[in-house]
């Protein structure tokens, strides 16, 4: 879809090479391998792209956007930028073009209500449904504190090039791995400095010209709303190919720099994020769930837990374990005479997104804490210890 798009604004051999580049994204990339639902919303999102500039196909472009959004609701803001194009380029029937818009839209509370109604779900109305992780999980929620700040840009990286706390530890054992991202870094550079001469201004259309900032404002709502949500790099992943539109319809790039830079972050992702994730244990929550896994009657308190509830779910969907995560859960635990198990304490932590967030420095002060087992996995030693 994204080739169809780009066809219109640039020559076969550069968007050969920008789809290499957004295909190798590390945002792109972590979900195309992951059970998420972002690459299907994303597929039907860049179709409603496609056909809005091609015609005036407001109806079908208003419905390749609401099933986006239903797939995921992050869409909702690629949906809006559209719709301000719309608004913006058919100035004879604004209102008309708009309503048409807006109506086939309707179907997203239509198909919720449905699924909320007809489905087992934990809700008591429909806006809970809507917003269920953010009114059911504590750890989902809205922040304005300044670690959005240090987190938006770093997660703004990440979604082109992965750069996470692992690489330490994975360059350190496996340093044959710095062949390639030295590789990457040099393309990078020439990259760079092919850049200069390379950009210049097209004489775009006023409807290429409101195409393209329509697709900048989509990455602004993005951006804004990944911000507000702790820079929560998942919110960014389609940021390079909303970028993409913006720059080729708006500018012609020659083909050097492109190539350049799409073989280095093909290289480095590669390298550094695909093949290490794919066939290694980068974190201790594999082998963690492994171990609830052999010893299911044990308690446990996990104040981090997003990742290891859903490897549990996946791996062992019809067991229930008793696995608690709150501080007041903890201390009902111990004082009835519990003895609970945790990973929180006593390890080496890898420094991510996750962690930079945590703060459970305090959780434990009350309690005598002693390691009880270990288990080596692919990049150190998991340490579990008991609470009394």
């Amino acid at each position: 879809m994204m080739r169809q798009l780009l066809s219109s604004f640039t020559d076969k051999k550069t968007y050969a090479f920008i789809l290499l580049f957004l295909g190798s994204c590390f945002g792109f990339l972590r979900f195309a391998t992951d059970a998420e639902s972002y690459i299907i919303a994303l597929f039907f999102a860049l179709w409603g792209s496609k056909v809005i500039f091609s015609g005036e196909k407001i109806i079908l472009a208003s419905l390749l956007l609401s099933i986006s959004a239903l797939f995921h609701q992050i869409f909702v803001f690629w949906w809006i930028g559209l719709g301000i194009y719309i608004w913006w380029n058919y100035e004879q029937h604004r209102l008309k073009s708009s309503i048409k818009y807006i109506s086939v839209a309707l179907i997203v509370p239509v198909v919720y209500f449905i699924v909320f109604r007809f489905t087992k779900n934990d809700c008591d109305n429909l806006l809970e449904f809507i917003f269920h992780d953010y009114v059911k999980n504590p750890s989902i929620f809205i922040s304005l504190n300044s670690t959005i700040f240090l987190m938006t840009p770093i997660s703004l990286i990440r979604t082109f090039i992965q750069v996470h706390g692992y690489l330490s530890p994975f360059l350190h054992k496996y340093f044959w791995a710095l062949i390639p991202a030295v590789i990457a870094g040099i393309f990078f550079l020439i990259g760079l400095f092919r850049l200069k001469g390379s950009i210049t201004k097209k004489s775009a259309t006023a409807q290429e010209h409101k195409y393209a900032y329509s697709h900048l404002l989509i990455f602004a709502l993005q951006l804004l709303f990944a911000a507000i949500s702790n820079g929560n790099a998942k919110f960014m992943f389609m940021a390079p190919f909303v970028l993409a539109v913006f720059f080729f319809v708006k500018y012609a790039i020659k083909f050097s720099p492109v190539f350049y830079f799409s073989i280095g972050i093909f290289l480095w992702n590669l390298s550094l994020a695909a093949i290490p994730l794919h066939f290694l244990q980068t974190s201790a929550d594999e082998p963690m769930a492994k171990y609830i896994e052999l010893h299911p009657d044990k308690s446990y308190f996990f104040p981090k837990y997003e990742r290891l509830d859903v490897l549990l779910d996946y791996q062992l969907p019809d067991k229930k374990f008793n696995i608690y995560h709150s501080k007041a859960e903890l201390d009902s635990l111990i004082h009835t005479g519990n003895t609970v198990l945790t990973n929180a304490v006593n390890n080496t932590v890898i420094v991510s997104r996750g962690s930079m967030l945590d703060n459970n420095t305090d959780l434990f002060s009350n309690y005598t804490v002693n390691i009880v087992d270990s288990i080596n996995y692919n990049l150190g030693t998991l340490y579990i210890s008991s609470v009394k």
